[in-house]
């Protein structure tokens, strides 16, 4: 039942503590002849230029506006699915227009900078009482649970496969993927992008200097501009 990169990191740590007991205790060092499984978990699902803009559409037509928003954000910002759909009113700087992320995935807090367009979308959901989330669920003072359903319909809609497993299936993990192909597509620099998705191990990032203010927001703001004649928000 468990995935392969998950038996991998208990086999590593085994390993690991196999290798320490031989060196402190002069244990059997048996685990150096247990290989770590083969790995082909590579991701490459993502959305086209064309595409995000016709999914975004859909998103902003779905149903369940909490839901069609939460979409539309994911894949304009390439923040992960938690990261985004836990996020509070309080942490939206309006004057700004950064969003703040206390802790991430690898540890670190985060900050995003919102484009004229995602602020207009967050402008257009309502604020629902006794609930401190951006995309309020059903449940009082919950946040919305995973849009996996509502990504189905607009893969429908859109005429694309939903596969689970296959390589080019679009998830909700896809979107840090199309932000980060379009945004390299444009000519936006390898450790740009990686500061835009927050990833904490690229060794090239650590050579250069933190990027300004001014360049987050540019970087921000370049997918809601690919987008070009970009879909209405028409919630009322």
């Amino acid at each position: 039942p468990y995935a392969v990169a998950t038996i991998n990191r208990v086999l590593a740590l085994l390993k690991t503590i196999n290798k320490q007991a031989y060196k402190l205790i002069d244990a059997p060092f048996i685990a150096n002849k247990v290989s770590l499984l083969k790995e082909d978990n590579v991701r490459t699902g993502y959305l086209s230029e064309s595409q995000l803009k016709e999914f975004i559409g859909h998103s902003l037509d779905y149903p369940d506006r909490q839901m069609g928003a939460f979409l539309a954000l994911l894949f304009l910002t390439g923040l992960r699915d938690k990261e985004l759909r836990f996020r509070l009113w309080d942490e939206v700087n309006w004057e700004e227009q950064t969003l703040t992320i206390p802790h991430t995935k690898n540890g670190s807090s985060h900050i995003i900078y919102l484009s004229d367009y995602m602020i207009q979308i967050l402008e257009s959901l309502p604020k629902v009482s006794n609930n401190p989330y951006l995309f309020a669920g059903r449940h009082k003072g919950k946040p919305i649970s995973p849009a996996r359903h509502a990504l189905k319909s607009i893969k429908l809609k859109m005429g694309l496969p939903d596969i689970p497993g296959d390589k080019a299936n679009i998830t909700l993990h896809s979107a840090r993927h199309t932000v980060g192909s379009l945004l390299a597509s444009q000519g936006v620099p390898l450790h740009d992008i990686a500061k835009q998705l927050n990833h904490k191990d690229l060794s090239s990032s650590r050579r250069y200097a933190k990027l300004t203010v001014g360049r987050q927001r540019e970087i921000g703001s370049r997918l809601s501009e690919m987008v070009t004649a970009k879909p209405e928000v028409r919630w009322e």
